[in-house]
Order: structure tokens, then C-alpha cells, then sequence
């Protein structure tokens, strides 16, 4: 009996392991989650910013063009 009931704390403590892993990895996909969403409003904001600029040249273009 007492090795059935050693059986059942190990299986017990392999369980607590993997559950804790699975906690970890889950917080850490988490951050890389919520690091990557401010890495994609950056991105977004930079090409926002860089469509504004093209749009800004094209217009200063085109105003050459006319006095040319």
C-alpha cells in the first residue's frame, strides 16, 4: 500500500510541475503578446505618419507641376 500511495504523490508532483509550466509559459506568451501589440501601434503609427508625408509631397508635386 504505502508504494501505491508514493505512486499517487509522484504522480501528484509531476502534475504541480506541469501545471506551473504551463502557468509560466502561459504568462510569458502573455508579455510577448502585449509586447508585440505595442510593436504593431508603432508600426501602424509610423505608416499613418508616412502616408501623411507621401500625401503631403504629392500635393507639393503637383503644385510644381502647375507652375512649371
Amino acid at each position: 500500500m504505502e508504494v501505491a500511495v508514493q505512486e499517487d504523490i509522484d504522480a501528484l508532483v509531476s502534475l504541480e510541475r506541469r501545471i506551473t509550466e504551463a502557468v509560466q509559459l502561459l504568462a510569458d506568451l502573455r508579455g510577448e503578446n502585449n509586447r508585440l501589440h505595442g510593436r504593431l501601434k508603432t508600426v501602424e503609427e509610423e505608416v499613418r505618419l508616412t502616408g501623411a508625408e507621401r500625401d503631403e509631397l504629392r500635393a507639393l508635386s503637383a503644385e510644381m507641376e502647375k507652375e512649371n
